[in-house]
């Protein structure tokens, strides 16, 4: 759905059961190409038939809401959060298997991009992506880990490892980029938590006792929260 200045009221920009969509769980407005990203997966909670579904990352006209493109997810998996760089390459994450996902624009896919055993787990792995200063961040919402990874030059990720947190996150999902040095992190179990990188990492709760939290959205110096009420 969209809100419109002009009507100024909600109505519906990609219309539901259509293009290839199931469940749509992350999405990014990329304004540099015009597009809205979206991950659609399959949690089950569907009211469509979904026997001839493909788990996928798509690509929507950010003015029209038309279809531009579909990306399948190679052996499977569960599309869940996107983030772009400084470069506009498209990275994906899998929670289903541990790898995050590239978009090859030269081939017009998505491919393995960095597969890593720390990413292994039982049930949901990785979620939220996001990209700050040349690395990404991820979450994983089983274990309550924070990984980072540098983005070489050529484009090939670097130096993976796992952030060393005062405490393990509560279900992390959705988390976005503030600024260099600065994240904000949903927690599912029910908060908005702030990240900060000095000398120590440091994590301060914003916001508690939300209502299973899924994501995070930043404009200026507000940040809205999404309560999925699950």
């Amino acid at each position: 759905y969209k809100n419109t200045k002009q009507k100024k009221k909600i109505e519906e920009f990609i219309p539901s059961n259509s293009s290839g969509l199931l469940s749509v769980i992350g999405i990014l407005a990329d304004d540099f190409n015009k597009l809205l990203w979206a991950c659609t997966s399959n949690p089950g909670v569907t009211n469509y038939p979904n026997n001839q579904f493909i788990v996928s990352l798509k690509a929507f006209d950010l003015t029209s809401g038309g279809l531009i493109n579909s990306y399948p997810f190679t052996g499977g998996g569960f599309c869940n959060d996107i983030a772009i760089d400084k470069k506009h390459n498209v990275y994906v994450t899998d929670s289903f298997n541990p790898r995050i996902l590239r978009l090859n624009k030269s081939k017009n896919r998505l491919e393995t991009w960095l597969e890593s055993s720390l990413f292994e787990g039982e049930g949901f792995n990785l979620n939220g992506i996001t990209y700050s200063n040349n690395h990404l961040y991820m979450v994983k919402m089983n274990s309550g880990e924070l990984f980072k990874v540098q983005i070489n030059e050529n484009g090939a990720p670097n130096n993976l490892e796992r952030v060393n947190l005062p405490r393990l996150l509560n279900a992390p999902d959705g988390i976005k980029t503030i600024d260099n040095g600065n994240l904000l992190v949903v927690e599912n179990k029910g908060s908005l938590t702030h990240i900060n990188f000095n000398k120590t990492v440091t994590l301060t709760t914003l916001r508690d006792n939300l209502d299973t939290p899924t994501t995070v959205a930043i404009k200026g110096k507000t940040a809205w929260v999404i309560q999925a009420q699950f």
